[in-house]
């Protein structure tokens, strides 16, 4: 059979086909499972397709995702390659809760901060002193809380910490009893604690060690003895609820007394938190504190937040804080210019001890940076840069704002060069 194909402005081609010829319907057949055949092979082979693109596309992830993870964890959705230079990431910040125990009238007893650890079990509680004063105006923590709320009490401490506080929740003090399960909570007592009175007061809780039953709980954890310093009020805290926490181990505390939280509270309710914390390790820590005197206030001495210490505080405890308000803490981005892949987390921790906001981290064009440059965009952000470049070791220089949207937002570029390679 002879077959001519044309196309226009094209000779005629011959084609030569020695197969037998077939009658129409049969043939009509044979081109029907002809283009069965083919479109069987064209389905496969998207099939195929899209399985090595979705394969491709979470290689891609996992790279973004382990980038990011160095510096505490973090979600890549700017850059594909995480060794490419100009590679930037978005860091996932520390999450940090609050709860405050309130009596039968709702009145302040004793509060927290939780830290959660990423794996989902175990993380960072800080007991906080009652007598703990917040600035601007000098005001106790206790009363903080009972003058001005939830609201008030999340946004006056995270200004005074420097970082932002999640939620805050209230804790009925009868879940404190039965977190205890029946048994009295033993506490080693460094000093006599004294109700304040005429002829030195009264001996409340003598020294040494403490057996305190679960319905006077309350009372000892909100206690507030004469000259008793706040970080031993912390100690006492502490004592409390790491033994509360270990008898909570194994246990489900879905049932436990709850009270209001923040508005858009997305912390895990009383319950859940001691479950969480319960399940893993429980590191306990406190905020520095100093003995100020205030002259003219009615705060004749004030434990205030100790300022030489708490940025070091901060970055131990809350590793990847967001500012509590505009400004607070300059946005940051950490870029590595150097051979060293760990540059950039081991640089983290002394930008926050700066008291920077590490907004973005990544890679500087280069991996050839010989020194590491501390440029703030904006005179306003001269002294805060200063700072940041105090930790690393250098001095902090004047930039211009790039023109990289994705630093859009950014105040201060840290480029870390082989300087300070270890």
């Amino acid at each position: 059979m002879t077959v001519t194909d044309e196309q226009p402005g094209l000779e005629p081609r011959v084609v030569r086909d020695d197969s037998p010829t077939l009658p129409p319907r049969a043939e009509a057949v044979v081109r029907r499972r002809r283009i069965e055949s083919r479109q069987r092979r064209i389905t496969r082979m998207q099939a195929g397709v899209t399985i090595l693109f979705v394969v491709l596309l979470a290689a891609l992830v996992w790279l973004g995702y382990r980038a990011t993870l160095e510096v505490g964890g973090g979600s890549d959705s700017r850059v594909t390659d995480p060794t490419a230079p100009g590679y930037l990431a978005t860091p996932v910040h520390t999450i940090v809760d609050s709860y405050v125990v309130t009596d039968d009238d709702g009145g302040y007893v004793t509060s927290l901060l939780v830290v959660p650890d990423s794996s989902g079990s175990g993380g960072t509680v800080v007991p906080l002193a009652s007598i703990m004063v917040l600035p601007e105006p000098e005001t106790f923590l206790r009363d903080v809380y009972d003058a001005e709320g939830l609201e008030g009490f999340r946004s006056r401490l995270g200004d005074t910490l420097g970082f932002s506080i999640g939620s805050v929740r209230e804790v009925p003090v009868e879940a404190m009893v039965d977190l205890a399960d029946g048994l009295p909570i033993e506490v080693e007592n460094p000093d006599p604690l004294i109700v304040p009175g005429e002829e030195g007061g009264d001996v409340r809780y003598p020294s040494g060690t403490l057996s305190i039953p679960p319905e006077g709980l309350a009372e000892f954890m909100a206690f507030e003895g004469a000259d008793d310093p706040a970080p031993n009020q912390q100690i006492r805290l502490s004592q409390v609820w790491e033994e509360l926490l270990a008898r909570a181990e194994g246990r489900d505390h879905d049932g436990l007394p709850e009270g209001e939280a923040t508005e858009g509270a997305e912390s895990p309710v009383f319950g859940e938190m001691v479950d969480q914390l319960a399940a893993g390790d429980v590191r306990f820590d406190s905020v520095p504190l100093y003995r100020q005197p205030l002259p003219g206030s009615i705060i004749v001495v004030a434990w205030m937040v100790d300022p030489q210490y708490i940025d070091g505080f901060v970055s131990k405890v809350v590793p990847l804080p967001t500012s509590p308000s505009p400004g607070r803490r300059p946005s940051v981005a950490v870029l590595n210019g150097s051979s060293d892949p760990d540059a950039v987390s081991a640089a983290v921790p002394k930008v926050v001890s700066g008291g920077g906001e590490v907004s973005v981290v990544g890679n500087a064009m280069s991996f050839d940076v010989d020194t590491t440059t501390v440029e703030y965009l904006y005179p306003e952000e001269a002294e805060a840069a200063e700072r940041i470049a105090e930790q690393l070791g250098v001095e902090a220089t004047e930039g211009s704002p790039p023109d990289n949207p994705d630093l859009d937002g950014v105040s201060v570029v840290v480029t870390l060069g082989s300087d300070l390679a270890p």
